[in-house]
């Protein structure tokens, strides 16, 4: 995707000289790091809270959102100006174009959607009209009651919500994705299930 940056203002992490586009001294430095948190993260939300709270802010001073590194992960000029790596650029790439494929045969109907992992690798879905979470590739099957059970009491553990696991049960589809959104890394499922929080 190219910048739609007009011809006299740079995007973020850039700056336009005589010469062309070139890396910003700080914001390309950001840039850069707003790369290397999404490849270990895999979340915008958790890359944009993470820069938020080192004190980082956008150009006109204001707080990262997941829209905003979204914007950043796509704009090409900063692997044309050497902002980022080819490889860098390439491995975030791949993972929007499999996220959004993923995403557009998978709605996010269940709770836990696109967060689940099987020990051996392969990400778990569930698949209907089974409520259980499956993994394509080792045929590993999960309940998903007792799955989303496990991560409230995990949430819980660590005061989110403040209140309690019934607290997180009594929450809307939506709050509580969101929680999980900004809290939860990773769930892997194995001989037990790890959950890998982000706080």
């Amino acid at each position: 995707m190219n910048s739609t940056a007009s011809p006299g203002r740079a995007t973020y992490g850039l700056t336009r000289t005589a010469a062309g586009l070139e890396p910003h001294p700080l914001e390309g430095a950001i840039c850069k790091l707003a790369f290397e948190l999404f490849v270990a993260q895999r979340r915008k939300k958790v890359v944009a809270r993470i820069l938020n709270e080192r004190g980082l802010r956008t150009r006109s001073g204001a707080h990262f959102s997941d829209t905003a590194v979204g914007r950043l992960l796509v704009d090409a000029d900063l692997k044309s100006a050497g902002v980022v790596s080819e490889t860098l650029w390439n491995d975030v790439q791949e993972f929007l174009h499999r996220a959004s494929a993923e995403g557009a045969t998978r709605p996010t109907s269940h709770l836990l959607s696109g967060i689940v992992r099987c020990a051996c690798g392969a990400r778990m879905y569930p698949k209907p009209p089974s409520t259980k979470y499956l993994c394509g590739a080792c045929r590993r099957k999960m309940p998903a009651d007792d799955l989303e059970a496990i991560v409230a009491h995990a949430l819980a553990s660590i005061g989110l919500p403040a209140l309690s696991v019934a607290a997180f049960q009594a929450l809307s589809f939506s709050q509580k994705r969101e929680i999980i959104e900004a809290a939860v890394n990773e769930i892997v499922v194995g001989d037990v299930v790890d959950v890998a929080l982000a706080v």
